[in-house]
């Protein structure tokens, strides 16, 4: 599901609007459903209606005072199987939360942060001794699987940007959305295209 929107976070009450619809257009016999989101996701009303749904998620988490006080009082491990030098996990209800869920956090020595292009698609936050990856999950899997399933969504974020800069995509050309998915339908036709015959291209020179 899509939909316009400006560029501001959306509130909590468009975000389960949203989900509400795509509940809606889920088709018949679908048994399981899995969600990945990032921050802008991090809201009750999000969770509410992934719970209300049965859907297993995870979510980015943000940063707010609370979280980053659970940061530092939880219980730290190696993380040999994820790129952080640490991982934990914990019980948290946020505030403004119906209950508490299952939290997940990776932290990195700001010394030994991640990798530029990893950075780009993490979801990150800093203290003055850490930057920290931290996910809310519904999810009994263990952390380094559960980090490993949310990074399969990082790509889409590439791809969206390597859209808007190199096939035109930053503008939409209407306020209505059937003209919209037209223009960018045509759009990426014209950028497959071009990927596609530049190789060939090059090697006729």
């Amino acid at each position: 599901m899509g939909e316009l929107h400006h560029g501001d976070r959306p509130r909590g009450v468009q975000i389960a609007r949203h989900l509400e619809r795509a509940w809606a257009a889920q088709p018949a016999g679908v048994e399981t459903v899995y969600a990945r989101a990032d921050s802008g996701f991090y809201c009750w009303e999000a969770v509410e209606s992934y719970a209300k749904h049965h859907c297993q998620f995870i979510i980015s988490a943000r940063k707010t005072g609370r979280l980053v006080d659970e940061l530092k009082a939880a219980v730290w491990k190696p993380s040999p199987r994820t790129d952080a030098d640490g991982q934990c996990e914990f019980r948290y209800q946020p505030e403004g939360w119906g209950r508490a869920y299952r939290f997940l956090a990776l932290r990195y020595v700001k010394e030994k942060r991640p990798q530029p292009g990893e950075a780009e698609q993490y979801q990150l936050f800093e203290t003055p001794e850490y930057i920290y990856r931290v996910f809310v999950t519904n999810m009994s899997h263990p952390v380094d699987v559960l980090v490993w399933f949310y990074n399969q969504r990082a790509g889409a974020e590439n791809l969206i940007k390597e859209a808007n800069n190199d096939a035109g995509l930053a503008a939409y050309p209407s306020s209505r959305w059937a003209m919209n998915c037209n223009h960018f339908q045509l759009a990426m036709l014209a950028y497959n295209l071009d990927c596609h015959l530049g190789p060939l291209a090059r090697e006729t020179l």
